[in-house]
């Protein structure tokens, strides 16, 4: 049994506002409680802005204006909470507004050629404007995503300053930042920590990136909220923000990549009744090998994936509570690279007479069929997203539970194509409790505890890393105090992870005994 402990203390970090002087909270007063409303002009022609997107990224609460500009929401949690106000070609605005008393939110929009004031949820107390996190966070916003010609969800964010990409193949990449990765980096899946064997680098992150909205990416060791594992950094994928109260939504998306002739489908359906908000998701990818100048086509390189995520649950004036749900399931060629002698070409295992013999590959690789060695990689989660109003001054109690089962089949066999040889089976079930105080007179404080307990084991005939139990706990809590235009941040985690390995010994034939 292996146990360590460690207690992380992060010095106090600076943040610097370009604006200097960080405004007051703004009042929301309105005839209804926990009713806030509001309209938005122009700041240089004072007419209407239809359809801006106004969010309250904490309390997954959003609305967009009418013709007239207007805005309302009828049930908001009462205290301080970052409202984000979007449009295109529009500076962004994020106010701390007091929801509880005040006047109506009027705001006017500057035109901009670039956006700026976008707000972070990602390793801080509460939603923040980017400007304004002392940890230091980058985003990777929609537009980005589809700018960029990926084929998966790392490989899109990988032209990110500081970020790289460990990759053997179309569908694997892991992530590195600043150099380190595997389990030096935390990936989450719109906050909750991913779980999948880290450490391999045969297979990638079993998230859809159809699913992204956005990423937020913290470089270096900057967050104490997600436990001692984010020695490198932190990547949250985050979903799309909530649609407007009484909407019911629809979306289609397409694409096709020449190069590998990757087709991707995605559909998305999503509402706001009373109160009860919905998102569903279905997703298919299919990919033939990719070419390159020096092979043509490689020999194995495709991939295959559909995918179904998404959430339901209520929103209401003492926060929100959603349950949560995703499946990932990929088959994906893997590579070997052996070549014929004579003629350079692939060469690939065939079964000829109960035999394997090599054989060489031929021109025709048009089609989407995987060859042995391949592996099937599934990912299943489901849990719980929790936010609760405590008091009367917005105190925010926040509860996730995730199950997840991550299965990774390897089948390298010719003459048994469809049994596995390597079968990873890992379980977790992880947590994460967080309590953050009201802001007062600048100062924001959050606690909370985190923790998961895993259960790893062999279901195959090899074997990479022996079974294994573990479970982990870690308390910790973060100080923010905002001085003008000066943020200050520190923090004091300590964490305790318990490993116990089952033995592993092999015969003469490296068969378990």
């Amino acid at each position: 049994m292996l146990r360590t402990s460690s207690i992380l203390l992060l010095a106090s970090t600076l943040a610097f506002a370009a604006a200097g002087q960080t405004p007051p909270p703004v009042a929301a007063r309105s005839r209804a409680a926990g009713a806030v409303s509001g309209r938005l002009t122009d700041a240089k022609t004072g007419e209407a802005l239809p359809g801006v997107n106004v969010i309250f990224p904490d309390l997954k609460q959003g609305t967009a204006t009418d013709a007239d500009g207007r805005f309302s929401f009828a049930n908001l949690p009462r205290g301080r909470f970052t409202v984000q106000i979007t449009s295109l070609g529009y500076n962004t605005i994020s106010q701390l507004v007091d929801t509880g008393a005040g006047q109506p939110l009027d705001f006017q929009l500057s035109p901009a050629a670039t956006e700026i004031g976008q707000v972070v949820v990602t390793g801080v107390s509460q939603a923040t404007e980017l400007r304004r996190s002392p940890v230091p966070t980058t985003v990777v916003d929609r537009t980005r995503l589809n700018q960029t010609s990926a084929t998966n969800v790392i490989d899109a964010i990988a032209h990110t300053p500081g970020i790289s990409q460990i990759t053997t193949g179309a569908a694997i990449s892991k992530p590195v930042v600043r150099g380190l990765g595997y389990n030096r980096v935390v990936t989450l899946n719109n906050g909750a920590k991913q779980e999948g064997q880290q450490w391999g680098d045969e297979h990638g992150i079993e998230i859809d990136e159809f699913s992204i909205d956005r990423a937020e990416i913290i470089k270096g060791p900057g967050s104490l909220l997600y436990g001692s594992d984010a020695m490198a950094g932190v990547i949250n994928f985050l979903a799309p923000d909530p649609i407007a109260e009484g909407h019911i939504t629809g979306q289609a998306t397409a694409n096709y990549q020449t190069n590998n002739r990757q087709q991707g489908y995605s559909l998305q359906n999503a509402g706001n009744i009373n109160g009860l908000n919905w998102l569903v998701r279905g997703t298919r990818k299919v990919a033939g090998d990719y070419r390159n100048r020096y092979d043509g086509r490689v020999f194995n390189s495709g991939f295959n994936e559909w995918d179904a995520n998404g959430y339901v649950g209520l929103n209401k004036s003492w926060g929100y509570s959603h349950l949560t749900f995703s499946t990932f399931n990929q088959n994906l060629g893997l590579i070997e690279g052996g070549r014929d002698s004579l003629s350079g070409r692939f060469v690939r295992d065939v079964a000829v007479n109960g035999q394997v013999e090599s054989a060489v590959v031929g021109d025709n690789q048009s089609g989407y069929t995987l060859q042995v060695p391949r592996q099937r990689v599934n990912h299943l989660r489901f849990g719980t997203d929790n936010s609760f109003i405590v008091g009367q001054n917005g105190g925010r109690l926040t509860l996730q539970v995730n199950y997840q089962q991550n299965l990774r089949r390897e089948f390298g066999d010719a003459l048994a194509p469809d049994t596995p040889q390597l079968y990873f089976q890992l379980r977790t079930v992880d947590y994460a409790v967080r309590y953050f105080l009201p802001e007062m007179s600048g100062w924001n404080l959050a606690v909370g505890t985190t923790g998961l307990r895993q259960q790893n084991r062999n279901l195959g005939s090899e074997f990479l890393i022996p079974a294994y139990n573990m479970s982990e706990g870690g308390v910790f809590g973060v100080l923010k105090k905002s001085l003008g235009g000066l943020d200050l941040s520190g923090g004091l985690r300590y964490d305790v992870r318990r490993i116990s390995a089952q033995s592993l010994y092999l015969n003469g034939d490296e068969q378990p005994t």
